[in-house]
C-alpha cells in the first residue's frame, strides 16, 4: 500500500519538561519520527518546550516551536502555519508520552483540528478514548474474551464506594490519562481508599478513576505490538516484570524476552494482545499492553494498554534493534508492515518479528539519597528517575552487567565495598571498614589511576543508597530480612542476596517477595558460585596459572562477574588479575541484528560477553608436530606461533587428542573493524538527579561532528532511553556498561592493539581519541584510569579537570591569578569541620568533594546544622564512614543576598603542540532569578543577564577566560560566580559540558557542543566557529 499522498505536513507533539514517568526515551521517539517524515519528503512542525532535546535542534524540523504544550498553543501554531501558505494537514500525537495524547484530545473537544482541518495520525481520537479511558478499555477487551480484574470507575468518591462494595479491599486505584501511575496506588485501609480516589480523581484530565481488585504477587508482563492497516500485527518484544504486580513496571526489575511463560501461555497472551489491538483499533502504529499472571492457577487478565509510542517501547527498540518510533511513524502515512525494510538486515521487512539470542535486563535508577523523608516503598506509583539496561548471553550475565551499569558503586551482585558477608567471612566488623572495601579501594585507586585526591572508583558517582549501609552485624536478624524481602523496595535484591547467604530456601523467600522461582534460583547460583569463587587459591605473585583457575575464572566471567569482584574475591590486585586475563580472558562482541544471526546485519550495534566457546576437532598433523616439538624445546614465540595457526587466542583453548587432532575452543566474535581513525564518545549512564537529557544532547553532537570530520565514532552508554543509543547516530554503538574494564577493552579493540603508557595527544593505533566531556561525572571518573592505561584523551587534560576539582589546589590556582572565592575551608575529620565552620563564620554550604547535582550539599546556619548534615555529605562521597584525603568535605562561607551566574565558554588553549596559543570565547552568561544558595540546576535563569552592569559583564569575560588558559581547556568549561555588591567571586569551575549547553545553544543559535568537538579534534576556535 502506497504512500497516502494527502498527508503533506506532519505537526509532531513533543512530551515537554522531563518528569518521573516521561524522560528522554520521548526524545529518541520524536527524533526518529522527524527523520522519518522528512526522509519521505514529508514536512514537520515541531511543538515542544524542552530545549535539552535534539528534536528541537533545527535541521530536524522544518518549523519549530519551543512552546508550552497546550491546545491553545496548537491552535495558535495551526493559524500561523496555515497563514503562511504552508497549513498543517496532520497532527502526530503518539510520540510525545502522555502530555502529547492529552493535548491532542483536548484539541479534538474544543474544535481546534476540525477548524483548521487537520487530523490525528497514529492514532484517532476514538482509539485513544477507548485505550485511555478505563470503562471504554474494560468493555473492549472483555467482548473480544479477555479476562480483566474485577473493577469499576468512577467520577466522584460516593460512585467509588458503590464499586468498592463489589471490588472488596484492597483494591488498586488507577486514575484516566494520567502518567506514570499519577495519583494512582494500593489501598489496603478505607481511610488510604479514600484518600487515593480525591487525589486521583483530581489528578485525572476526565476526573476518572478505576477501583480495581488488588493483583499484587501476581507475575506482571508486557508486550510491545505493532499494526498496520492491513491487519498485519507483530510482537515486537515480550518484557517481563522480575517484581511482581504491585511494582510500577518503570520502577520494576525487567528482562527480555520473557523468561517463565511455556511457549502456551505466551501463544495465549500474544493471542490476546492482537485481539486487544484490534478491539480498540490501533491499526497504524504501536501499543503497549499489559498483562497480570496468576502464578498459582494461571488466571491472565489485561492490565492496560498505551496506544502510543511507550517508556518501553524504547526499552524494546534498544533491546530487539527494531525501531519501533521509526516504523510506526511510516505506518501512520500508511504503509503497511511488509512494505518496511529492516534497516539492520537490508532483507527482511518489519513484518518479520524480532528474534534475539542474548537476555535483555533493565533496571531502574532512584534518587531516593536527595530526598530523605520520602517513603522508598515501591508501589503502583512510578518512583525512578532513570534505568540502565544491559545484554549478555545469560540471565546472570545480563543481571551483573546492569548492575555495575547503574553507577550505584555495586561491580556486580556482591563482592562490592560494604558487603557484609564477604566483611563477616575475613572477620572484619561491619561497623569497621571491612576488608571487602580494602580490597575495593585499592581495586579503585590503581585500576583507574586515581591521582592522589581523586575518588577512586569506575563506577561513576558515589553509591545512590539501598538501605544496606545500617550498623547490623552479620548474620543480619530474620526481622530485618523479613521486612526487606517483603516489602518491594529498592534495595530488596541484596538482601535476598543476604538471605540465601543465611540458608534461606528460594521457596521461603518466594513466599515473602512472590518473585518468580526461576528468578530466584538464578541468584541462588550465582551465591553458590560465590563460594566457590571466593575458596579458590590465587596468590598475588603467581606469574602462571593453572587450568583449575583458569576454568573458574572463564566461568565468572560466564555469570557477568567484574573485575573488581574477583579481586574482592581473590584478595589480589588488578596487576595480578591482570596476568589471570591476560592468559584466559578476552571479551567477545556479539551484534544485535533482530534475527539471531539468521541473516547478515549492516548495523554495528555491540555488546560485549564471555560466553561459552565453541569447541571444535582441527585435523592438522603438521600443527600437532609443531606444538610438541616447541613445547619440549622451550620455545615460547615458536609455540604461540603454531598455535596461533589454529586460531587459537591462549594455551588454555586447546588440546592435542592425538598425533593429527586438536581439540580447539574458539569464540564467534561479530566486531569488524577497519582501518578509520576512530573517536569514542563516552555517554553519560542512567539519568539521575543532576546528570540526565543535556548531557545526551552533547554527546550526540560529538558523534555528528566528529562524523562529519571523517572519523569513525564508537558511542559507548548503557542508557536505553536516550537517542545517543540508537543505532543510527553513531557509527558505532556499544552499549555496554561505563566501568573502566569495559570500556578500555572496546578501547583496545578499536585500536586494533593494546595500550602502552600514558598516551600524550593521540594514540599509535587506530584509535584517536575518548572524548569524556560530555557525559556529566560518569566519564570524568574514568578519565584519569584511562589515560594512565595509555588510552588517549581528547581535550582538556584529566589533571586539569582534577585541578579544578581539588579546592586546595584551585584556591591556590585562583590567588595565583587574582580571583576571590568565598572564604572556604577543607575539612579532613568532623573536628575539622567544626573548626571550620567557626573560623569562617556562619552561614556555611557543606558540600563534598567529586559528585555531580549537588548531593549532598547543605547550607547550615549554625553548629547544630552542622552536625545535623554532616552525615548526608559524607555519604555522598566515596568513603562512607569517615573523611579523609581523598574525600574531604568543602566547607565555603555563605554569600547572603548575592547574584548567582552561569557561565558557558569554549576554549581551545589546551591541544598538545599549541604552546600556549588559543582563544576563549563566551557561550552565554546566565543570570539565576533566585537568589545564590539555590542549586544551578533548580534555579530559573534568564539568557542575558538582566541585571548586571556592562562594567562587570567584562570582568566576569575577563576572569573566565584566565583561568581557561590557566587550565589549559580545550573544548567546553562552566562557571559559576556568586556577585555580592560589586564583588564577583569564584563559586566553582568545571572544565567540562554543563547541563546548560542545550539551553544556551538555542537561545544563541550556535551549536556549541559540535564546536567544542572540533576544537577537540585539533580545529583551531577560529576555524570551528566559522
Amino acid at each position: 500500500m502506497p504512500r497516502d499522498p494527502s498527508i503533506q505536513r506532519v505537526l509532531i507533539i513533543g512530551s515537554g519538561p522531563i518528569v518521573i514517568g516521561q524522560g528522554c526515551e520521548f526524545d529518541y521517539s520524536g527524533t526518529q519520527a522527524c527523520r522519518a517524515l522528512r526522509d519521505e519528503g514529508v514536512g514537520v512542525v515541531l511543538l515542544n518546550s524542552n530545549p535539552a532535546t535534539i528534536m528541537t535542534d533545527p535541521e530536524f524540523a522544518d518549523r519549530t516551536y519551543i512552546e508550552p504544550i497546550s491546545a491553545a498553543t496548537l491552535a495558535e501554531i495551526l493559524r500561523i502555519e496555515r497563514e503562511r501558505g504552508a497549513p498543517v494537514d496532520s497532527v502526530l500525537p503518539t510520540l510525545g508520552g502522555q502530555t502529547g495524547l492529552n493535548c491532542a484530545m483536548q484539541a479534538v473537544r474544543d474544535g481546534t483540528l476540525e477548524r483548521f482541518g487537520a487530523r490525528l495520525l497514529g492514532a484517532d481520537a476514538e482509539t485513544i478514548r477507548r485505550a485511555e479511558d478505563r470503562a471504554a478499555f474494560k468493555e473492549c477487551v472483555t467482548a473480544v474474551g479477555v479476562d480483566v480484574p474485577r473493577s469499576g470507575t468512577a467520577q466522584s468518591y460516593g460512585e467509588a464506594l458503590a464499586v468498592l462494595e463489589e471490588v472488596k479491599l484492597p483494591a488498586v486505584i488507577r486514575p484516566a490519562f494520567t502518567l506514570g501511575g499519577a495519583g494512582g496506588g494500593m489501598a489496603a485501609t478505607l481511610e488510604r481508599f479514600e484518600s487515593l480516589v480525591k487525589d486521583g480523581l483530581s489528578q485525572s484530565p476526565i476526573g476518572q478513576v478505576l477501583i480495581e481488585e488488588d493483583l499484587t504477587g501476581w507475575k506482571e508482563y508486557e508486550l510491545e505490538m505493532m499494526r498496520d492497516r492491513r491487519d498485519n500485527v507483530v510482537v515486537v518484544c515480550s518484557i517481563e516484570n522480575i517484581d511482581p504486580m504491585g511494582v510500577h513496571t518503570g520502577d520494576s526489575v525487567t528482562v527480555a524476552p520473557a523468561l517463565t511463560l511455556s511457549d502456551k501461555e505466551y501463544q495465549r497472551m500474544r493471542d490476546a494482545a492482537i485481539a486487544i489491538m484490534r478491539a480498540i483499533g490501533v491499526e497504524t502504529g504501536g501499543a503497549n499492553i499489559q498483562f497480570a499472571v496468576n502464578p498459582d492457577d494461571g488466571r491472565m487478565v489485561a492490565i492496560e494498554m498505551n496506544p502510543r509510542v511507550s517508556r518501553s517501547s524504547a526499552l524494546a527498540s534498544k533491546a530487539t534493534g527494531f525501531p519501533i518510533a521509526k516504523i510506526a511513524t511510516r505506518l501512520a502515512l500508511g504503509y503497511t508492515l511488509d512494505e518496511i525494510r529492516n534497516d539492520i538486515t537490508h532483507e527482511t521487512k518489519a513484518c518479520f518479528e524480532p528474534a534475539i539470542d542474548y537476555i535483555v535486563v533493565k533496571m531502574p535508577r532512584f534518587a531516593f539519597e536527595k530526598f530523605p523523608e520520602a517513603d522508598e516503598t515501591l508501589t503502583t506509583s512510578m518512583k525512578s528517575v532513570g534505568e540502565a539496561m544491559a545484554i549478555g548471553r545469560t540471565f546472570k550475565e545480563a543481571f551483573q552487567k546492569c548492575i555495575r551499569s547503574m553507577e550505584i558503586k555495586r561491580p556486580g551482585y556482591g563482592l562490592h565495598a560494604g558487603d557484609k558477608w564477604l566483611d563477616a567471612e575475613r572477620g572484619e566488623g561491619v561497623a569497621a571498614e571491612g576488608e571487602a572495601s580494602g580490597w575495593l579501594d585499592a581495586f579503585g585507586n590503581e585500576a583507574h589511576g586515581a591521582a592522589p585526591s581523586i575518588g577512586g572508583t569506575s563506577l561513576g558517582e558515589p553509591p545512590a543508597d539501598t538501605q544496606e549501609h545500617s550498623a547490623e552485624t552479620w548474620p543480619l536478624p530474620d526481622e530485618t530480612l523479613v521486612q526487606k524481602i517483603s516489602r518491594p523496595c529498592q534495595g530488596r535484591l541484596y538482601y535476598i542476596r543476604y538471605a540465601l547467604k543465611q540458608g534461606w530456601s528460594v521457596r521461603r523467600i518466594h513466599e515473602l517477595s512472590r518473585i518468580d522461582p526461576w528468578f530466584l534460583d538464578q541468584f541462588a547460583e550465582l551465591v553458590d558460585f560465590e563460594q566457590r569463587l571466593c575458596a579458590a587459591r590465587v596468590h598475588e605473585g603467581d606469574r602462571r596459572f593453572g587450568p583449575e583457575i583458569g576454568e573458574l575464572f572463564q566461568e565468572a566471567r560466564r555469570f557477568g562477574y567484574s573485575d573488581a569482584q574477583l579481586c574482592a574475591a581473590w584478595r589480589i590486585s588488578p596487576a595480578a588479575l591482570a596476568r589471570i586475563k591476560s592468559q584466559f580472558d578476552r571479551p567477545k562482541f556479539k551484534l544485535v541484528d533482530t534475527c539471531a544471526a539468521e541473516f547478515e546485519a549492516y548495523t554495528p550495534y555491540y555488546y560485549s560477553t564471555h560466553e561459552t566457546p565453541l569447541a571444535q576437532v582441527v585435523h592438522s598433523p603438521p600443527a600437532v608436530a609443531e606444538i610438541r616439538r616447541h613445547r619440549q624445546s622451550g620455545g615460547a614465540a615458536e609455540l604461540g606461533a603454531a598455535i596461533r595457526s589454529l586460531g587459537v587466542d591462549s594455551p588454555f583453548r586447546y588440546r592435542v587428542l592425538d598425533d593429527e587432532h586438536v581439540l580447539v575452543e574458539s569464540h564467534d566474535d561479530e566486531l569488524r573493524v577497519n582501518a578509520r581513525e576512530k573517536v569514542v564518545i563516552l555517554g553519560g549512564g542512567p539519568n539521575r538527579i543532576g546528570q540526565g537529557i543535556e548531557f545526551d544532547y552533547c554527546c550526540v553532537h560529538a558523534a555528528m561532528e566528529a562524523s562529519a570530520r571523517g572519523y569513525e565514532t564508537a558511542m559507548i552508554n548503557s542508557n536505553p532511553e536516550t537517542v545517543s543509543t540508537d543505532y543510527d547516530v553513531s557509527d558505532l554503538l556499544f552499549f555496554d556498561p561505563l566501568t573502566h574494564e569495559d570500556v578500555l577493552n572496546i578501547c583496545e579493540r578499536l585500536n586494533g592493539r593494546p595500550f602502552n603508557g600514558a598516551a600524550r595527544g593521540g594514540g599509535d593505533g587506530q584509535l584517536r581519541g575518548v572524548i569524556v566531556q560530555y557525559g556529566g561525572q560518569t566519564p570524568l571518573n574514568l578519565a584519569m584510569g584511562l589515560k594512565r592505561a595509555g588510552v588517549p584523551i581528547l581535550g582538556t587534560s584529566p589533571e586539569s579537570i582534577h585541578l579544578a576539582e581539588d579546592r586546595e589546589r584551585f584556591q591556590q590556582m585562583l590567588d595565583e591569578l587574582g580571583l576571590r572565592q568565598p572564604p572556604n575551608g577543607i575539612a579532613f575529620s568532623r573536628a575539622q569541620a567544626a573548626e571550620v565552620a567557626e573560623r569562617i563564620g556562619y552561614p556555611v554550604l557543606v558540600r563534598p568533594s567529586y559528585v555531580l547535582g549537588g548531593r549532598g550539599m547543605q547550607v547550615c546556619n549554625n553548629a547544630a546544622d552542622l552536625v545535623r548534615y554532616i552525615d548526608g555529605a559524607l555519604s555522598a562521597t566515596d568513603r562512607e564512614l569517615s573523611i579523609d584525603e581523598q574525600h574531604p568535605i568543602l566547607i565555603d562561607k555563605f554569600l547572603l543576598d548575592a547574584v548567582e551566574v552561569d557561565v558557558d565558554a569554549i576554549a581551545d588553549y589546551g591541544y598538545p603542540g599549541r604552546d600556549g596559543d588559543g582563544r576563549c570565547d563566551i557561550c552565554g552568561i546566565m543570570e539565576h532569578i533566585e537568589e545564590a544558595g539555590i542549586h544551578s540546576g533548580d534555579s530559573c535563569c534568564v539568557l542575558p543577564p538582566y541585571s548586571l552592569s556592562p562594567s562587570l559583564i567584562d570582568e566576569i569575560k575577563h576572569q573566565v577566560k584566565l583561568m581557561a588558559r590557566r587550565l589549559n581547556v580545550c573544548g567546553l568549561m562552566n562557571v559559576q560566580f556568586a556577585i555580592q555588591g560589586r564583588v564577583v567571586y569564584v563559586i566553582e569551575v568545571n572544565p567540562r559540558a554543563s547541563r546548560t549547553i542545550p539551553f544556551v545553544s538555542k537561545a544563541t543559535g550556535a551549536p556549541w557542543a559540535k564546536v567544542a568537538t572540533s576544537v577537540m579534534l585539533g580545529v583551531p576556535l577560529d576555524e570551528a566557529l566559522a
